[in-house]
C-alpha cells in the first residue's frame, strides 16, 4: 500500500540524496512534489472563497502587469491570472516542467524563495500560496524577498495551509514535516510571524482573511 503523500518526509529524502544543499533539497521536491496531483485539491471544496481571495489580490493591479507566483508548483493558480504577465517560480524543476506543459505563455524559473534570482522592484505583483511554511525556506528571507522584488504600491499576497484532503475528507490544520501529523495551532502561529515580518519591512496596507483551506495574508508594499 502507497503511503498517503504527507507521510513521505523531506528531511528524510534529503538525507539519503547527495549533492549540495541546495541539490538535494531541489531533488527531494522533485520526488515529492514533482508530481503533485491537483485533482483532489482542498481547494476545490472552496472554489467560490479561493477565486474571491485572488480578486482581492488583483484589484489593484492593471490588465497586463507582472506577477510573480513564488512555490508555484505546477500551476494551480495561473488559471485565476489570466489577465497578468507571470513568472512562476519553484524549486522543483520537474513541477516546472508539468506547469509549462500546461500554461506555455507563463515564464518559469526554478529557484529559492528566499533567494529570488531577480532584480529589486522586478514585479507589481507578488503571490505565495501554500508555500512559505516549507522546508528548508528562511520565513525572515522569504518575505524580505518578496518585499524586495515588489514595486512600491505593489501586491502581495500570502497564504498559509489550513486544510488537505484524504479520501474527500477535510483534514484541517497543517502538516508538521517533523513529526508528520496535522497540527491546528500552527497555521495562526505563522500567520502572526508573517504579519510581523510584513509590517517590520514597512507594508502600507496589511489585512488577513480566512477560508477552509487556508489563511490569507494580504499587503500593499
Amino acid at each position: 500500500m502507497m503511503n498517503k503523500w504527507w507521510e513521505l518526509s523531506i528531511d528524510d529524502l534529503i538525507n539519503k540524496l547527495k549533492g549540495s544543499d541546495y541539490e538535494r533539497l531541489a531533488r527531494a521536491f522533485d520526488i515529492k512534489y514533482g508530481n503533485y496531483d491537483y485533482s483532489n485539491d482542498v481547494r476545490q471544496l472552496c472554489e467560490a472563497e479561493f477565486t474571491k481571495s485572488i480578486d482581492g489580490f488583483t484589484v489593484d493591479l492593471r490588465k497586463g502587469a507582472s506577477v510573480l507566483i513564488c512555490g508555484a508548483n505546477s500551476g494551480y493558480e495561473v488559471p485565476y491570472l489570466k489577465n497578468y504577465n507571470l513568472t512562476a517560480l519553484d524549486i522543483s524543476g520537474t513541477a516546472l516542467t508539468h506547469l509549462k506543459k500546461s500554461f506555455t505563455q507563463v515564464e518559469v524559473v526554478e529557484g529559492s524563495m528566499d533567494d529570488l534570482p531577480f532584480r529589486s522592484a522586478s514585479f507589481d505583483g507578488y503571490i505565495n500560496l501554500r508555500a512559505v511554511q516549507s522546508v528548508g525556506v528562511d520565513l525572515n528571507k522569504a518575505v524580505n524577498e518578496a518585499m524586495r522584488v515588489t514595486k512600491a504600491g505593489g501586491s502581495i499576497l500570502f497564504s498559509i495551509p489550513d486544510g488537505y484532503m484524504d479520501s474527500g475528507t477535510l483534514i484541517k490544520g497543517m502538516l508538521n514535516g517533523t513529526d508528520l501529523y496535522f497540527d491546528q495551532r500552527l497555521p495562526y502561529t505563522l500567520r502572526t510571524e508573517l504579519e510581523i515580518l510584513l509590517d517590520r519591512f514597512g507594508v502600507t496596507r496589511r489585512r488577513a482573511h480566512e477560508i477552509p483551506s487556508e489563511l490569507f495574508i494580504q499587503a500593499m508594499r
